[in-house]
């Protein structure tokens, strides 16, 4: 027998985040992926599609509601929000290819390049004080770049390597 397909309703995320928060993580999102296409100069090749964000950002905020609820926290730190924000991007891609040309690696794993930048640029903004080299920057880049592509990766864990970072960061400050 057939189960029925059960439709489902987001209403409870703007009854517990708002519509103001969620709209504004929307407008987050989409502006960091249409400045990543334009600065990668890939305008020709691929377009960020709003229906698929809208789902990445309404699974987003589902997770957040039910890690909120389970462990009763009442605010979200900046590490969860990257993990899972990350995560969710990952598993839906949003950032769509207007071509059929892939020679260009970069463009099968747009997405990938897309959050590695994304993480590894607000890891720095977070930590403007102890700015890393240009040179370390994209090393820090391409590895996260090539972990995102080739590696086992869940929100759990994208959020421990953040957290590791920042522990990194605390532990360099007591040992100077």
């Amino acid at each position: 027998m057939i189960m029925p397909r059960k439709e489902y309703d987001y209403k409870y995320l703007i009854e517990k985040f708002g519509e103001s928060v969620i709209k504004e993580r929307y407008g987050y999102m989409e502006q960091r992926a249409n400045s990543f296409i334009k600065k990668c100069e890939l305008d020709d090749e691929a377009f960020l599609n709003h229906n698929i964000l809208n789902v990445v950002v309404l699974d987003y905020f589902a997770d957040l509601a039910r890690l909120k609820e389970f462990e009763g926290i009442e605010r979200t730190n900046k590490n969860k929000i990257t993990a899972f924000m990350s995560y969710w991007w990952l598993r839906r891609k949003p950032i769509q290819l207007k071509t059929d040309n892939l020679d260009n690696e970069e463009l099968v794993y747009i997405n990938e390049k897309f959050i590695s930048t994304l993480i590894t640029k607000d890891f720095m903004y977070a930590n403007s004080s102890k700015l890393m080299s240009n040179e370390q920057c994209d090393k820090c880049i391409e590895h996260l770049f090539y972990h995102l592509k080739y590696r086992v990766y869940t929100a759990q864990t994208l959020e421990l390597m953040l957290m590791a970072a920042d522990t990194g960061i605390e532990i360099g400050k007591i040992t100077k």
